[in-house]
């Protein structure tokens, strides 16, 4: 049972994401492109964190589907590390795993929520 964003495995991922991109970036001289992958990696858990703690289901999707978003746009920057030689081919394959597994537990978690909503007004709509 889920008691506590923690217990998410989405979110779990997302720390793991951002420790791992932590270790990779720490001595990079590009501090622009250090700050805003770390800044969108944090943005995937934080924002998960956050969704979970709303009251209602439509405001905890927003939240998902921007912690989404901000897994689309580390994965654009991961290409661009690649494309200027700053990350090696085997971690950008498991840093990209990572993010896949992130994605599909997002769109898995926001489709239930969907799921649960419609169901919801159904049984107000049947009362």
């Amino acid at each position: 049972m889920i008691n506590h964003f923690t217990d998410m495995i989405v979110w779990q991922k997302a720390r793991l994401l951002f420790k791992e991109l932590y270790e990779l970036m720490r001595n990079s001289k590009d501090y622009f492109l250090r700050d805003q992958i770390l800044r969108a990696t944090l943005s995937i858990s934080n924002n998960i964190a956050e969704g979970f703690g709303r009251y209602s289901k439509k405001e905890y999707i927003q939240f998902l589907n921007i912690a989404r978003g901000s897994a689309n746009e580390v994965e654009s920057m991961l290409f661009i590390l690649q494309d200027v030689s700053s990350i090696e081919k085997t971690k950008l394959i498991e840093l990209q795993g990572i993010l896949s597994d992130i994605r599909n537990l997002l769109n898995a978690l926001i489709q239930t929520l969907l799921r649960r909503i419609s169901e919801e007004e159904t049984s107000r709509k049947n009362h």
